[in-house]
């Protein structure tokens, strides 16, 4: 949340102690507020921080075990909020910069762990830090549960903006249909799956905006916001695969996507294209197509709908949003008649 950012703004209070901790607490109001929104709905077993001013005094806290009780942390909390910047550098060995963004580390991780109504946080040596980055930022997959996180944090931003969970829900799973069912044609990696899934969960955030253009405001609303695990190309291809699920496909008086080199483009337009397909199936919200047959005949792709005995409103949506498909891929899309 920026703590030499938050010592800066208290700073011209010139509180101290109980009173400085409580202009802390106010600064970082509007994240801890998000924090117990994105969380209210999940148990969170544990709350791991990583950070130089709290490793600093980790043995302190922690008598090297790495496990420290929020109460711990909250009594070492006022302690050192009664010390001055030169005290606390004479007391826990530390240079002048960490000490001014102490005070600022330890009072908002102790807020964010109370938000999560945690009895206790792991804080790990820096060495564990380093070891932690390095498995980052070596990793060339998204484990399974890394990726269970990036649709967890695109639902919450989808909560946030008020779109419907159960239809983004079902779209993907349509779009994953089609994905798995069509590998050999698109061509399209593991790691552009979930990039579909999230943009699924995502392509209506924008009628939060209004419901007229809302394409556009997704676009613009997914781009302007963070998605865990995603970097801003992905959330780039995101925001604009997400437009694209409804009106004009990918052009090159769009500035955003003429900006991508033309492998990135090439992964949209195949992406928007299999996500309008899915979309025009689930027109209604009303998740009509529970089953889905898909073959490939000649220059079409035939959909049959078990179970669905009349698909006027489905056949009538592909009709307007299966020319991206047909342009992309060579193939038009076309809803047989149950037999």
């Amino acid at each position: 949340m920026g703590t030499h950012r938050t010592r800066e703004a208290v700073d011209a209070s010139h509180a101290e102690g109980p009173a400085m901790l409580r202009l802390i607490r106010e600064q970082a109001y509007g994240n801890l507020a998000q924090i117990r929104f994105d969380y209210s709905d999940v148990t969170v077993d544990g709350l791991v921080i990583i950070g130089y001013e709290l490793q600093s005094v980790s043995i302190l806290l922690t008598k090297s075990n790495q496990v420290c009780s929020t109460k711990t942390l909250r009594q070492f909390t006022i302690d050192a909020s009664n010390m001055s910047d030169v005290e606390l550098v004479k007391r826990f060995q530390l240079d002048y910069q960490t000490a001014e963004a102490l005070i600022p580390a330890l009072e908002i991780n102790l807020a964010v762990a109370e938000t999560l109504k945690l009895k206790e946080v792991h804080v790990p040596t820096s060495e564990y830090e380093q070891g932690l980055l390095h498995d980052l930022l070596v990793s060339q997959d998204l484990t399974g549960a890394f990726a269970e996180e990036v649709v967890r944090s695109a639902q919450i931003l989808g909560k946030r903006y008020q779109s419907d969970p159960s239809h983004g829900e079902h779209v993907w799973n349509l779009c994953a249909r089609f994905f798995d069912s069509l590998t050999d044609l698109h061509g399209l990696s593991p790691h552009d799956a979930l990039l579909l899934q999230v943009a699924a969960i995502l392509h209506e955030v924008g009628t939060y905006v209004s419901p007229r253009a809302h394409h556009k405001h997704s676009e613009y609303l997914i781009l302007n916001s963070e998605v865990f695990g995603l970097n801003r190309l992905d959330v780039t291809i995101v925001a604009l695969v997400a437009r694209y699920h409804r009106h004009s496909g990918p052009r090159l008086d769009h500035p955003l996507y003429a900006a991508l080199c033309i492998e990135d483009r090439i992964r949209v337009s195949k992406l928007a294209a299999l996500l309008r397909v899915a979309d025009a199936l689930e027109r209604t919200h009303a998740q009509r197509v529970a089953e889905l047959e898909i073959r490939r005949e000649l220059n079409k792709i035939h959909i049959r709908l078990p179970g669905l005995a009349d698909a006027a409103v489905e056949r009538l949506a592909m009709a307007s949003k299966a020319d991206l498909f047909e342009e992309v891929f060579g193939l038009g899309v076309v809803i047989d008649e149950n037999q």
